[in-house]
C-alpha cells in the first residue's frame, strides 16, 4: 500500500498544504491549516505529515496541532520554501530530505 504524505508549507503570514502523490509525483493543493490537519487525520487521508517552515514559525505551527496530528509529523524542515511555485518547493525539499 502507498503510503500518503501531506507536506505543509507555511511562513508568518500563510500556508499552503499539500497531497504528495508518491515519493516524487506531483503534489496536489488541499487547503489550509490545523482544522484542515485533523479533519484529514480523522478521514485517514495521510499516514505522515511533512512540516516545512521557518524556524521562528515551526515551533507557533506544532502548538497549534493536535497531539495526534503532531504523532504523524515525519520531518520538520527549517526552510521557506513558501514563495517558490509547486515544482522547486518539490525538487528543493526532496533534495532536503535525501541530505538528512
Amino acid at each position: 500500500m502507498k503510503t500518503r504524505t501531506w507536506i505543509v508549507l507555511a511562513d508568518a503570514a500563510s500556508a499552503r498544504l499539500y497531497e504528495a502523490a508518491g515519493p516524487r509525483g506531483n503534489w496536489a493543493l488541499v487547503a489550509e491549516l490545523a482544522k484542515a490537519l485533523e479533519d484529514g487525520l480523522l478521514k485517514e487521508a495521510y499516514e505522515r505529515l511533512i512540516l516545512v517552515a521557518p524556524s521562528a514559525f515551526l515551533g507557533l505551527l506544532q502548538s497549534e496541532l493536535s497531539d495526534r496530528v503532531r504523532g504523524r509529523i515525519a520531518a520538520l524542515v527549517d526552510k521557506d520554501y513558501l514563495h517558490l511555485d509547486q515544482r522547486q518547493a518539490r525538487e528543493r525539499l526532496e533534495a532536503q530530505l535525501h541530505a538528512t
